[in-house]
């Protein structure tokens, strides 16, 4: 299941997260329809409560002309509406807590972004992965 909605639209996904964190950075006028997935949005949200500490999207939804010219591949969790990247302002610790604790419930892959000042998160459940940018 995913969440969609029009690029501008807001709407309360969960408790702590609206579409607006989740939607494509772009300024294409093409770029209209926005998505994504309700398991991601959940999982993130959870993290979120276990932490009480406020986590920031940095990326989630891209649309493929955008996710192109920032030279991700066409293959990215992001333009299908699974991935999702996050930081937070609280503290370098958190990162290697939040990466433990996303590890530990399954279902999802993380990677840690250069200079450890982001994690990405999708919902690919083939296989537990960890890899770093």
């Amino acid at each position: 299941m995913e969440h969609t909605w029009k690029k501008g639209e807001l709407k309360q996904l969960t408790k702590n997260f609206t579409t607006k964190e989740f939607e494509c950075k772009c300024k294409l006028a093409s770029c209209v329809n926005q998505k994504i997935s309700k398991e991601l949005v959940d999982k993130i949200q959870k993290a979120r409560e276990e932490f009480g500490s406020s986590l920031i999207i940095t990326s989630g939804y891209r649309c493929l002309e955008h996710n192109t010219a920032i030279g991700s591949r066409p293959t990215s969790q992001h333009v299908l509406g699974r991935g999702a990247d996050l930081t937070c302002k609280d503290n370098d610790k958190l990162f290697e807590i939040l990466e433990k604790y996303f590890l530990a419930i399954g279902d999802a892959r993380i990677s840690i972004g250069n200079r450890s000042n982001f994690i990405h998160v999708d919902t690919r459940s083939d296989k537990k992965r960890r890899w770093l940018y």
